[in-house]
């Protein structure tokens, strides 16, 4: 016969070694004891046989007691051996005497291989008492006990009658009865035999060895079960004839038997545990089934509770669970009048999710006018939702400002501060710090930490131009810069004739005024005027600007058409250059480029090309996409006419630009999964449509490798859209 028992694995560690104690094993007995690790789908390869001996013990009482060749004076014993010996036999001991007469008793040891002694010189007509029992090398067995008269041969018992029940509990009752003749023999055994409803064959539930007895307490009933006793009487010749049976009575209810069996956990979600376990049967529910209790509770949290009143049910779904969390899983079956013992703990870890806080103690310290330090705190664990791979800093100068947010990677879960560089100066910048797990970014800490660059010298002031010149005269204006660095304290203006680099006139303005007219200058001559800022760090940098003295400028003229080379085509950018046209005696300001997608229209970047330039490169564009461009000069009178168009080109093929949607895993066979999804659309192939799907794969663990580690599975084809 082979039994199993399962064992839970380890609550601190399940890869660590485990241990189990295996109880109702027969005393000195060789088993075989083999290990295996089973799943949902089904049991591991089992270990080598290990061969176990169990201890000896003393043995069971002998198996029968009769006397035959009864005389006056001589009687002859006879025994069996013990259903169980326990161990080696070692012998017998047959005690006697006469009865109710202890200080009578004589003794006599035998050998193993002896069933039977003859026993001599007993008194006529008088009642003896009969001993037997075996022993090994741990000691002596219980004893079994016969009384007989000599001379008088005993025969089969007399069944007992009027058999009532009393004092019905859940499992046990008394059995009141009257004892028939007991045959010239004691009574050695009084056996009860049972009836239920669901079994109409009589069968024996209890035995006790009192001969005098005239009430029994049997024991080991089921609860809440209709039964019917009759009982029977042995004696060393046999037993007798069965009783009367009872009147038909219930036990009462107890609680159920046990707990569900094989209760087993599996993570479904970041947020959600399925348990599965083994129904009860309906004679173990020991009374009317209501259902079961799920008792959870996260690893050193408070227990909650979850009924599910159904007793057929075998699995449930645990919802609302913190993610990335370890839980205890216990379960308890309950009927009307209580419940079960609980089951053993089950333990399982919610699945991996993107952390729901951003990390704790943000700060951002300004150490320079372009440099920020970050530091922070880890996520508080109940918000990490996962093993934390790393962080990033997010910085900004506001929802309103042209700037784009900019994001720093910290690839280390274990890094606490950054230093952010390349700001601008004198800037108010918005600092969040979220950290981020193998399945993707966190929440951002909250609020937003605010701290402003220092102060320094300006950058250019912006927009220079000359609106109105003449032969004598030129007046030149000019915007903030675009970086001021700080609070604008004054501008000054410096002009000389561009042919001659000395005799410069200067002047500086207070920070309201941003126009100056420059008189008595030479006819038709360059003038280069330069213009810088100041705050309190000092003048910044120069903006320069050319003017021609003239009574006659006049908007310049379109540049050539733009000139494209194969080799300057990518697929996703494209540079060409232009030859310029006459300035129009006035200095030019910007170029401004247009492009055209396809036949599509005209749309201008916003970029203002430098007027030294003539190349630009367009980026951003669409892969394996056509375009045309033009360009426009513009100087202080205004813009040119739009160049001539170039040639269409169309830029290279590159990777999709659209993730796949809509993935589906099914499971096939215990070593195969069919992965679905929906084919990306052919116009976001960027033009490469030969490629196909690439699959990457890896368990689901509680440290989990990276997917560059990991298996990994192609199919060619862009309208492909399953494989197994």
């Amino acid at each position: 016969m082979t039994n199993e028992m399962s064992v839970p694995p380890s609550l601190i560690d399940a890869l660590a070694e485990q241990s189990a104690i295996m109880i109702g094993l027969d005393k000195y007995t060789e088993y075989n004891i083999t290990v295996l690790c089973f799943t949902d789908p089904g049991d591991g390869v089992p270990c080598s046989p290990v061969a176990v001996t169990t201890q000896e013990d003393v043995p069971d009482e002998v198996d029968s007691l009769q006397f035959e060749e009864i005389s006056d004076r001589a009687v002859k014993v006879v025994w069996t051996r013990p259903r169980h010996t326990n161990g080696i036999l070692q012998g017998y001991t047959l005690a006697y005497s006469v009865k109710d007469k202890p200080n009578t008793v004589k003794t006599e040891n035998l050998t193993a291989e002896t069933t039977s002694i003859k026993v001599n010189h007993l008194q006529a007509t008088t009642h003896y008492r009969f001993e037997v029992n075996a022993w090994t090398n741990v000691g002596a067995g219980p004893k079994r006990v016969a009384t007989i008269q000599s001379g008088v041969e005993p025969v089969l018992p007399s069944p007992p009658t009027k058999l009532g029940v009393t004092n019905i509990e859940a499992f046990s009752v008394v059995l009141q009865f009257t004892p028939g003749f007991d045959g010239n023999s004691s009574i050695t055994k009084w056996i009860v035999e049972a009836q239920t409803a669901r079994n109409t064959t009589w069968f024996p539930i209890f035995e006790e060895s009192n001969p005098d007895a005239m009430t029994l307490t049997v024991v080991g009933l089921i609860p809440f079960t209709l039964y019917k006793l009759r009982l029977v009487a042995r004696n060393v010749v046999g037993p007798s004839v069965p009783s009367e049976p009872s009147k038909e009575f219930q036990t009462i209810q107890a609680p159920p038997s046990h707990p569900p069996r094989n209760v087993t956990v599996r993570a479904m979600s970041a947020t959600e545990l399925r348990v599965r376990w083994i129904p009860l049967q309906q004679v173990e529910w020991f009374g009317n089934p209501r259902g079961y209790n799920i008792s959870y509770r996260e690893v050193g949290g408070r227990a909650l509770t979850v009924t599910i009143e159904d007793h057929t049910a075998n699995s449930h779904i645990l919802d609302n669970l913190e993610e990335f969390a370890q839980y205890e899983i216990i379960m308890t079956a309950f009927n009307d009048v209580g419940s079960s013992s609980p089951s053993p703990i089950a333990l399982e870890r919610t699945r991996e999710s993107v952390p729901s806080f951003g990390p704790m103690n943000v700060e951002a310290n300004a150490t320079s006018s372009t440099t920020i330090v970050v530091r922070w705190g880890d996520v508080p664990r109940e918000h990490r939702n996962g093993q934390i791979e790393g962080f990033k800093v997010y910085y900004g100068t506001g929802p309103r400002s042209p700037l784009p947010v900019q994001m720093k990677d910290i690839p280390s879960n274990d890094t606490f501060t950054t230093t952010l560089t390349e700001l601008r100066k004198f800037v108010l910048y918005n600092v969040q710090v979220l950290a981020y797990t193998r399945l993707g970014d966190g929440a951002l800490s909250s609020p937003p930490v605010r701290v402003q660059t220092f102060e320094d010298a300006p950058g250019a002031p912006s927009n220079v131009s000359f609106p109105d010149v003449s032969l004598t005269t030129a007046r030149i204006i000019w915007d903030v810069p675009e970086e001021p660095n700080g609070e604008i304290l004054a501008y000054r203006v410096t002009y000389h004739l561009q042919a001659l680099g000395s005799l410069n006139f200067s002047r500086e303005f207070p920070p309201s005024d941003r126009t100056y007219r420059a008189t008595e200058l030479e006819a038709e001559q360059y003038y280069l005027f330069s213009v810088m800022a100041q705050t309190r760090l000092g003048w910044g940098k120069v903006a320069y600007a050319l003017v021609y003295t003239t009574n006659n400028r006049e908007p310049p003229q379109p540049p050539s058409s733009p000139q494209l080379s194969r080799s300057q085509v990518q697929a996703q950018q494209i540079t060409f250059s232009w030859t310029p046209g006459r300035d129009g005696f006035a200095p030019l300001r910007y170029y401004t480029v247009q492009l055209a997608e396809g036949s599509g229209p005209w749309v201008s970047i916003p970029e203002r090309v430098d007027p030294s330039l003539t190349s630009y490169t367009a980026i951003h564009l669409k892969p394996y996409t056509s375009y045309r461009f033009r360009i426009q000069a513009t100087n202080d009178i205004g813009p040119s006419g739009w160049s001539v168009e170039s040639s269409p080109v169309r830029t290279l093929p590159a990777a999709p630009s659209r993730e796949v949607t809509e993935v589906k895993v099914v499971p096939i066979t215990t070593t195969s999964v069919q992965v679905e999804w929906d084919p990306v659309p052919e116009g976001y192939w960027s033009g490469d449509t030969a490629g196909g799907y690439q699959i990457k794969f890896q368990p689901v663990s509680d440290f989990p490798t990276s997917l560059q580690a990991t298996p990994k599975q192609e199919v060619h084809g862009i309208k492909v859209n399953k494989v197994v």
